[in-house]
C-alpha cells in the first residue's frame, strides 16, 4: 500500500540527474515533475485518482501536522487545475526550473497542471496572450508564398498563371525548373516545422500544435494573397514531422509510395491526409492525432477539384503542364 507520495530534493550532479528514471539517485525528479510521473501509477491501474490524491496532499499533510491536504470551509484556497489524460513530451528546457536537469527529459507523459492556485491567488497558468502571440506569430509564417517567391527569383513569371495556378512545389515543377521546385517544398514544409519547433520551446507541447494548425491556415489562406492559397500538403507535413516526427516520416513515407506507383501528386497528398491522424495516434497522442484529423480534412477539403479531375481521368501527372 503507497500511503505518501513526496518529491526529494537531495543536491544532484548534471550526470546523476540525466540518468534514467530507474538509475536516478533520490533528489533527481523535481517537484514540477511529480504529479505527471506520480499519474504513471494511476494510468497503469494501480492506484484510484482518490488515492493518489490521499498519498500526495492528503497524507502527507497530516503526517506533518498541516491543516492543508483538503477541501474544507476556512481552509487555504492551495489549488491545482489539470488534466489527467492530457499527454505531453517533457523537454528539460521547458521547466521552470533554474536547473533543466530531469532524468524525464524526452518521455511522453500524462498528467498536465493547466493552473495553480496558492491562497486564492493563481501562481501557474498557461497565458491567453501567449496562445494569442502563437497563432499570430504561425498564421504569419505560414502566409509567405515561398512558391510564388520563388518562381519570381527564379525567373519563372507569376506561379498563379502557370498549371493549375496553384502556389506550391508541384505546380512550380511544371515550369521545369527542379531546383526552384525543391526549395518551394523545402521552404513551405520548413515554415510549418519552425513554427511548432519555436511554440514548444517557448511555450509548450500544447502551444507546438496550435503553432502547427495556425501555420498550415496560414498557407492555405495566406494574409498576403488576399487568403487565396495553396492546398498546404507541404506545410502539413512539415507541421507533422515538427510534431511527432516517426508519424511525420509515415506520412512521408505515404506520399512517396503513392507518387512512384501512380505519380499523382493530389492522390499522393489525399492518402497520406488520410492515414496521418492514425499515424499520429500511434506515434504521439489521442489529443495529436485529434489536432492532425482537423488538418487532414481541411487539406483534402481543397483537393475538391483534384479530386474531381481524379474522378474523369483527368488529374496532371507529376512533371506534367
Amino acid at each position: 500500500l503507497i500511503d505518501i507520495i513526496c518529491s526529494m530534493h537531495t543536491p544532484q550532479d548534471e550526470e546523476s540527474k540525466r540518468l534514467p528514471f530507474e538509475e536516478a539517485a533520490s533528489g533527481a525528479v523535481a517537484l514540477e515533475t511529480l504529479l505527471p510521473a506520480a499519474m504513471q501509477l494511476y494510468h497503469a491501474g494501480q492506484l484510484t485518482l482518490p488515492q493518489l490524491f490521499r498519498a500526495m496532499a492528503l497524507n502527507p499533510a497530516n503526517r506533518l501536522g498541516l491543516a492543508s491536504g483538503r477541501i474544507t470551509a476556512g481552509a487555504p484556497a492551495d489549488l491545482i487545475l489539470f488534466d489527467p489524460d492530457a499527454p505531453f513530451i517533457l523537454h528539460r528546457f521547458n521547466l521552470n526550473s533554474k536547473s533543466k536537469n530531469t532524468p524525464f527529459d524526452g518521455a511522453k507523459m500524462q498528467g498536465k497542471v493547466l493552473g495553480t492556485w496558492v491562497g486564492g491567488s493563481r501562481v501557474y497558468g498557461e497565458e491567453v496572450m501567449d496562445w494569442i502571440i502563437t497563432a499570430i506569430a504561425a498564421n504569419i509564417l505560414g502566409s509567405i508564398p515561398f512558391g510564388l517567391v520563388m518562381a519570381k527569383l527564379f525567373g519563372l513569371g507569376d506561379i498563379r498563371e502557370i498549371g493549375s495556378g496553384n502556389i506550391g512545389a508541384t505546380n512550380v515543377l511544371r515550369t521545369g525548373n527542379k531546383p526552384a521546385a525543391f526549395l518551394t517544398l523545402v521552404l513551405d514544409a520548413g515554415k510549418g516545422a519552425i513554427a511548432v519547433l519555436i511554440a514548444r520551446a517557448l511555450f509548450g507541447e500544447g502551444a507546438a500544435g496550435f503553432a502547427g494548425l495556425f501555420a498550415v491556415l496560414g498557407h492555405l489562406f495566406p494574409l498576403f494573397l488576399k487568403f487565396k492559397g495553396g492546398k498546404g500538403v507541404a506545410t502539413f507535413l512539415g507541421t507533422l514531422l515538427a510534431l511527432s516526427f516517426p508519424a511525420g516520416l509515415a506520412a512521408c513515407a505515404t506520399w512517396l509510395m503513392m507518387a512512384v506507383f501512380f505519380r499523382i501528386s493530389s492522390l499522393s497528398a489525399i492518402m497520406a491526409a488520410l492515414l496521418a491522424p492514425v499515424f499520429t495516434f500511434y506515434f504521439y497522442h489521442m489529443h495529436g492525432a485529434i489536432l492532425v484529423a482537423v488538418l487532414s480534412a481541411v487539406v483534402i477539403a481543397k483537393h475538391h477539384a483534384n479530386i474531381k479531375r481524379m474522378l474523369k481521368g483527368e488529374e496532371p501527372k507529376i512533371g506534367k503542364k
